[in-house]
């Protein structure tokens, strides 16, 4: 019986090791979008913050520097805010985009390896018939020498 050999078994390796590769690639991305969400909720939080002393400090009387301090404390935060939450829609981006290449990657591979089983299917069909015929062969050589089956 011959061994059963796929041609293609070095692409195959190759559409793996890509998927692999690929995989890293998106598992980055999905680090890098927490990593950012992390960031903007610190910066949401900054602002919160920020109210809560303008809160505090809203009935009392304040130096006019101090009320400006104040204000620019909390614009600086909200413009952190509106810088942290286009990094994270970048990041998603980015996710979607190492995403759609890491599916891509998976149904090339996908398609070799039942391409793969295809193959072997029908080679082991053709090792079952070839068997069969040696079989049968055996069985006509027996009768026209007069042995019992």
């Amino acid at each position: 019986m011959t061994r059963f050999r796929f041609r293609l078994d070095r692409v195959l390796g190759l559409k793996q090791r890509a998927e692999r590769e690929q995989a890293r690639a998106l598992g980055d991305a999905l680090r890098e979008e927490e990593r950012q969400r992390r960031e903007q909720q610190e910066a949401e939080a900054a602002v919160r913050r920020a109210a809560e002393k303008m809160a505090e400090v809203a009935d009392a009387t304040l130096p006019a520097g101090t009320l400006a301090n104040l204000g620019l404390a909390r614009d600086a935060a909200d413009a952190r805010v509106d810088a942290a939450r286009e990094r994270v829609e970048q990041a998603g981006e980015r996710v979607a985009e190492e995403r759609g290449r890491y599916d891509e990657k998976r149904r090339d591979r996908r398609t070799m390896e039942k391409l793969r089983e295809h193959r072997h299917e029908e080679w082991r069909v053709e090792q079952s018939r070839s068997e069969q015929k040696e079989s049968d062969a055996v069985r006509h050589d027996r009768r026209r020498e007069g042995e019992p089956s």
